[in-house]
């Protein structure tokens, strides 16, 4: 998996529904799939992989960082809104996303879909797998304008992508303040809500493990049988006593089924310290991926229907 998606193979679906076909929103050339990914080059310019000790245990991180593909992408914009549909398809780094002028971003989806309402934020933390959708009105910009998206989660911003606004449009259309009805499962009718299902992911002995165990394709833990039809609460945690192992964040991913975040916690010793990827989380809608930073605790409500059968639950740090 490692090698196929250094090598380019890592894209999106995107996937519609009469809720969203009702809003109009925009479509076509102003709808602007984008996978972020970071890459290593040798000297002739070709990919490089490098599966050493520390990729291994911490997970590969490129030097350069990539748009679709393309190292420094430029993309023409004209004065109306956009829908950029943003996919962190890097293998481990966790992406701080935000703009240059400092503006807001508004989100309108994440990894389940719409949102219920426009969130404004000034910047988007995205670990491997997760998704946002940002609605941008390029009307707000004189022709001539270069607003650039930046990525702080290294040791300094970088750049992803450029969007220069360079054609006149007399489009003009306002975001719906209500973009669709999510439904809030409640957690006090959940039979497990106070004895909810615990997976504590750590890297310890030199391997990564959930609840001390390894991966198995074959094996199905007794507390990982779950029955068709029923929610419950599900607590994901990240170990730092990882038996002398340098604590690392966990992208939660979830196939099959999608949940929703009820609350998280984080140990005081680390709080502060996690304060700038923290605040950007996007814990909104429905999601199939959360970022666990070390010292961290997520419950989350999940509903087990549509899909019977075995599914996975991972990290998603592919190394």
């Amino acid at each position: 998996t490692v090698a196929q998606v250094n090598a380019g193979m890592a894209g999106l679906f995107i996937v519609e529904d009469d809720i969203e076909d009702a809003l109009d929103l925009t479509s076509g050339e102003f709808d602007l799939p984008l996978v972020l990914q970071d890459r290593r080059f040798d000297a002739d310019n070709q990919l490089l992989y490098v599966n050493n000790m520390h990729d291994r245990m911490m997970g590969f991180r490129g030097d350069t960082l990539l748009l679709n593909g393309q190292l420094d992408k430029t993309i023409s914009v004209s004065t109306r809104p956009y829908r950029l549909r943003l996919l962190n398809g890097s293998n481990s780094r966790i992406y701080i996303l935000a703009w240059d002028d400092q503006s807001s971003m508004k989100v309108i989806g994440t990894d389940g879909g719409l949102v219920e309402h426009p969130i404004l934020t000034r910047y988007i933390t995205l670990g491997p797998a997760e998704r946002a959708a940002l609605w941008v009105d390029f009307s707000d910009y004189d022709i001539g304008t270069q607003l650039i998206l930046l990525d702080y989660g290294g040791s300094d911003p970088t750049p992803i992508a450029i969007f220069s606004v360079d054609t006149v449009s007399d489009f003009r259309m306002s975001l719906p303040t209500q973009l669709c009805d999510i439904e809030t499962i409640d957690v006090e009718q959940i039979p497990n809500k106070d004895t909810p299902r615990q997976f504590e992911f750590s890297m310890g002995q030199m391997s990564p493990t959930i609840n001390n165990l390894t991966y198995d394709m074959n094996a199905v833990a007794e507390n990982e049988v779950v029955r068709l039809g029923d929610v419950e609460i599900w607590e994901f945690s990240n170990n730092v006593n990882s038996g002398g192992m340098m604590p690392m964040p966990h992208p939660v991913h979830m196939h099959g089924h999608q949940f929703q975040i009820i609350e998280r916690t984080v140990d005081p010793n680390f709080a502060q310290q996690w304060a700038g990827i923290i605040n950007g989380y996007l814990d909104y809608g429905w999601k199939d991926t959360l970022v666990l930073m070390p010292g961290e605790t997520a419950r989350v409500a999940v509903r087990f229907d549509h899909y019977e059968g075995i599914f996975v639950y991972h990290c998603h740090m592919l190394e």
